[in-house]
């Protein structure tokens, strides 16, 4: 189980980052992949349907148009919010970046606390050891 984040400080994400994003887990992963993400445009545009048409390891499963309670990073979010990054005052937006970074690089080392924020969704869900 992983926690991968990227920050696009300066813009919005594209279609073309997706495919890179998905190309670069297909390489770090073996066997088949599932992604669970949101409605994002760049998550369901033309291009990706037409890449993945040719990617037989990787599946996407889309969650309902807003429904936070059933996304994990929400949960996640939730966790660094409220303990490592809880009452941190950055002096800039770069302070705040590198902080988010260092946090979430520690929290993606921990299966259990990763696992707790999927298992928070009831979703139906098994883990394979």
């Amino acid at each position: 189980l992983g926690w991968y984040l990227h920050f696009h400080l300066d813009r919005s994400i594209r279609q073309g980052q997706v495919i890179d994003f998905l190309r670069a887990l297909l390489g770090h992963l073996d066997g088949p992949i599932i992604v669970v993400w949101d409605r994002l445009a760049a998550h369901r545009s033309r291009l990706l349907r037409q890449w993945l048409a040719r990617c037989r390891r990787l599946h996407l499963e889309y969650l309902p148009g807003y429904a936070p309670e059933l996304n994990p990073n929400e949960y996640g979010w939730a966790y660094l919010k409220g303990n490592p990054l809880a009452n941190y005052c950055p002096q800039d937006v770069e302070h705040l970046h590198d902080r988010v970074q260092q946090a979430a690089r520690v929290v993606a080392d921990q299966q259990s606390l990763l696992r707790s924020f999927v298992h928070a969704t009831h979703l139906p869900i098994r883990f394979s050891l």
